[in-house]
């Protein structure tokens, strides 16, 4: 039998029986479960943050900022500490 119904949101699998685990905005494969996570997220709850120099979906992206800049975990966009600029926080 096909099934005609999808799954309500947070829940996967035969019959919809089982609940997605999927943390921080991550959407659920309705079939499987496997999480998909927000950028800045990895994990395979989508759980752990981005680790510092990464960034992105699933953190797959390097930050390039310099002279002790931080990198937005979401966009990869540096801020820049005191009497730096630039976008790379190079100037």
């Amino acid at each position: 039998p096909k099934c005609a119904d999808e799954c309500p949101a947070g829940f996967y699998g035969a019959d919809c029986q089982q609940r997605c685990l999927c943390q921080n905005g991550a959407t659920c494969n309705k079939t499987d479960g496997k999480c998909l996570c927000e950028s800045g997220w990895t994990g395979t709850a989508c759980e752990l943050e981005c680790a510092a120099g990464r960034f992105g979906v699933d953190c797959q992206q390097m930050c390039d900022c310099e002279n002790g800049g931080q990198c937005n975990i979401k966009t990869g966009r540096c801020r820049c500490t005191s009497g730096w600029t630039g976008d790379r926080c190079e100037e």
